[in-house]
């Protein structure tokens, strides 16, 4: 059974978007032989984005000095922003009003997909000591938190809350969980190839919510969160 037909079963928290919504944009099928088939090609160097500024006394060599350093440092800030706080602002709790069935069930997912992601690369980091795996998962920890703002916005009850790592309310997403972990613990390399996997569904099921036009406000976090997800990807297809 692959992940379309088995997220037709899964909890009313998760509803029936659930199975769409793991494949949407383009079907990735979550069988062990499936997804250990799946390699992705390495890339030149992620563009996170850095700026900075810094000056010289004198002119000339020292002004050139200055500019170079400030840069340097501008450059890593952006780095460390790119993998870790996304500037993604809290929605306040209950000012969303209500959410359709279908918006309700795809943030329960996406909520548990971020969950996924974060344990899954605290898991890698624990077993590799690989930085991208750590700095990577305190970012997605952000991510849950935003759309765990989003799902206070409309009143509506977090599945995350409580569990353990590696934990789902799901059981679809429970069942993807230990296929990726299988994946990590046999290598590294399927460890960055689990990374590369996780982020191109990720990016896929926000951008199908946001494709279904919801308010601004969504619009805006679930957007923000779509660039964060493909810095991610980048940093983990140049490994």
């Amino acid at each position: 059974m692959n992940a379309h037909s088995a997220m037709k079963t899964t909890s009313v928290v998760a509803a029936t978007a659930l199975g769409a919504v793991l494949i949407a944009g383009a079907p990735v099928a979550v069988s062990a032989v499936a997804l250990g088939a799946m390699r992705q090609p390495t890339v030149v160097e992620n563009n996170f984005a850095g700026s900075g500024s810094g000056s010289g006394s004198g002119g000339g060599a020292g002004q050139r000095a200055g500019q170079r350093s400030g840069q340097g440092m501008g450059g890593q800030r952006g780095q460390m922003q790119g993998m870790g706080q996304e500037g993604i602002a809290a929605v306040a709790p209950g000012s969303l009003g209500v959410a359709s069935a279908d918006l309700a069930a795809q943030l329960a997912y996406l909520i548990q997909e971020e969950k996924l992601a974060h344990d899954i690369y605290v898991l890698a980091a624990s077993k590799y000591g690989v930085n991208v795996f750590e700095n990577i998962s305190k970012s997605e920890t952000t991510h849950q938190t935003a759309i765990g703002s989003l799902l206070a916005g409309y009143s509506l009850a977090d599945p995350t809350v409580g569990l353990a790592p590696g934990a789902f309310l799901d059981p679809s997403v429970q069942k993807l969980y230990d296929e990726l972990a299988l994946r990590v613990n046999s290598s590294q390399e399927q460890a960055v190839e689990v990374g590369v996997l996780i982020e191109k569904t990720d990016i896929a099921d926000l951008q199908k919510v946001v494709n279904a036009s919801p308010r601004e406000q969504v619009t805006t976090v679930l957007q923000r969160l779509i660039a964060a997800s493909q810095r991610h990807l980048q940093a983990f297809e140049r490994q």
